[in-house]
């Protein structure tokens, strides 16, 4: 099976997380904001969306068998920089999608 990585999907997805503000703490507006943008592109993809009580964002879509599991953080620590949490939560949303479309 091959699996084709969307490299433009996962630099939009970079650019528009970093275009909410590249410090975004835990439960602030900008944390908030990227919170509904990471939960969009998880329903783009098929997913089952939900938060926890505590605010955490899980995207599952269902099957059989084997799981893949893949996260990070959508908030940010003061000087970060630009992939905080950011390039995880991208490179698994993709690499998901991506298998979903194979």
């Amino acid at each position: 099976m091959t699996v084709n990585i969307d490299e433009g999907l996962l630099r939009r997805f970079l650019d528009e997380l970093y275009a909410v503000g590249s410090y975004r703490p835990l439960y602030s507006d900008a944390w908030a904001v990227a919170c509904n943008l990471v939960e969009g592109w998880m329903k783009d993809a098929g997913l089952a969306v939900r938060r926890d009580a505590v605010g955490n964002l899980w995207g599952r879509i269902e099957g059989k068998g084997t799981a893949v599991v893949t996260g990070s953080h959508i908030d940010t620590v003061r000087n970060g920089g630009r992939l905080d949490g950011a390039l995880a939560i991208s490179a698994g949303l993709v690499a998901i999608r991506a298998l979903i479309e194979s």
